[in-house]
């Protein structure tokens, strides 16, 4: 089971101590995984999302470079196909 996987990119430049607020969506099938039994499936667990250059790399967190969020996913474990 991938630990990390690519789901979205988008590339954008900032001056320094520019701001700018991205929006993106990631679907079931995105927050889904592989089960022992090849089954594409929905848990309800907790997700990690990073948001910048070098992730997921800790350093890169501590430094400031990337953001970190977690998130629940709840209800029951979804068979997506």
């Amino acid at each position: 089971v991938a630990r990390h996987a690519l789901e979205g990119f988008r590339r954008i430049t900032l001056a320094p101590g520019a701001k700018q607020t991205v929006q993106f969506t990631l679907t079931p099938r995105q927050l889904s995984r592989l089960t022992a039994q090849a089954k594409r499936v929905e848990l309800a667990e907790k997700v990690q999302v990073f948001v910048g250059g070098g992730q997921p790399l800790a350093t890169a967190v501590s430094a400031g470079k990337v953001l970190k969020a977690e998130m629940a996913l709840t209800g029951s474990q979804v068979v997506i196909d």
